[in-house]
């Protein structure tokens, strides 16, 4: 009668040891999920610009408050197109970023910009004292043509690059 007793539990532990056994298989098959890449807000070296020719751009700290900030008009950014920019200069057309911070502690950006393009730099929230900050597509050069801008309020500031990925500043 114990031999009987014995055999029912020893079932019982061979049923459960082959269940587990087939749910750890079927999860080893199982095909992974078809994930889309995750597309980076903005670069984190020059070589991640999306084309070959592209003017790898920053927007560097140089004093005052903290400052958020968007970009509208370059080959990067997490948000698919701008068309809500309505500015003076060439057409702005590309991909926007979302608001990212510009500071002592986060000073400087890259962004990438095709030649012979127009984008705009933002101001979402600014400090009390205003920021100043230093634009450029150069990156990377000994001394890159520069551009600084003062922001004392919300508002935004629209460039051009030309073919040697130098700025010029458009609107205001």
């Amino acid at each position: 009668m114990k031999t009987i007793h014995f055999q029912s539990i020893l079932f019982c532990f061979c049923l459960i040891a082959v269940n587990y056994s087939c749910d750890k298989a079927e999860l080893q098959k199982s095909t992974p999920n078809d994930y889309e890449r995750i597309t980076q807000r903005l670069v984190d070296d020059c070589d991640d610009c999306p084309n070959m020719n592209d003017c790898c751009c920053a927007v560097e700290y140089v004093s005052g408050d903290p400052i958020s900030l968007e970009l509208c008009g370059t080959t990067d950014g997490d948000i698919s197109t701008c068309m809500d920019e309505q500015i003076s200069c060439l057409t702005i057309d590309g991909r926007k970023s979302s608001a990212f911070p510009i500071s002592s502690m986060f000073a400087r950006e890259l962004f990438c910009m095709q030649e012979n393009r127009s984008f705009v730099l933002k101001a979402v929230t600014v400090g009390n004292q205003g920021t100043t900050l230093k634009v450029y597509c150069q990156f990377g050069s000994l001394n890159p043509q520069s551009l600084n801008v003062t922001f004392t309020s919300p508002g935004a500031r629209a460039f051009t690059t030309d073919d040697n990925c130098e700025l010029e500043q458009c609107f205001p």
